[in-house]
């Protein structure tokens, strides 16, 4: 039996979309598909924003497109297929194939994010870029790639400067 047709990630930085958001958000312990997002709770979320150790994270159009530079990087390096990267002002989209388990995928894309913001002076070290782990998702077949790679490519807005598609 072979393994899924690629994987659509998404990661968030620092301090965005807190529980309690409007946009909504999901805890690690009730992240099971079909469960629904936790409900809207501004108290909640005013208590998330409390316990931050620093300033949310967002990215500069500079820094979106050394994110996306290190992530296309690590794709070509360990060959694996990147089908398509948004990276926008606070969460990165990825679809992507590779035989390397998926949550190895989404760490080592936020490793070498990071490692690139700190070489390139954009990130300081020991500041925390990225919220605790991010949306993993298996995708079945070649519909469900060409699927995700539509909507991380045409329903995030305008183009911010990070975005790669299909062949490039």
């Amino acid at each position: 039996m072979s393994g899924p047709a690629g994987y659509f990630l998404t990661f968030t930085t620092y301090g965005n979309r807190l529980h309690g958001d409007p946009r909504g958000s999901i805890h690690r312990r009730q992240n099971l598909l079909g469960t629904p997002a936790l409900p809207v709770n501004p108290a909640r979320q005013r208590f998330e924003r409390e316990l931050l150790t620093q300033e949310p994270v967002l990215f500069s159009e500079e820094q979106r497109r050394t994110v996306a530079r290190a992530i296309a990087g690590v794709c070509e390096h360990r060959a694996w297929r990147l089908h398509a990267l948004n990276v926008r002002t606070n969460h990165v989209h990825v679809v992507v194939t590779s035989e390397a388990p998926i949550d190895q995928v989404l760490n080592t894309f936020k490793a070498y994010a990071t490692r690139g913001l700190r070489e390139s002076g954009l990130a300081r070290s020991g500041a925390r870029t990225w919220a605790r782990h991010g949306s993993t998702r298996f995708l079945r077949d070649e519909q469900d790639v060409i699927d995700a790679v539509s909507y991380v490519l045409d329903y995030q807005g305008d183009d911010l400067g990070g975005t790669i598609g299909p062949g490039e």
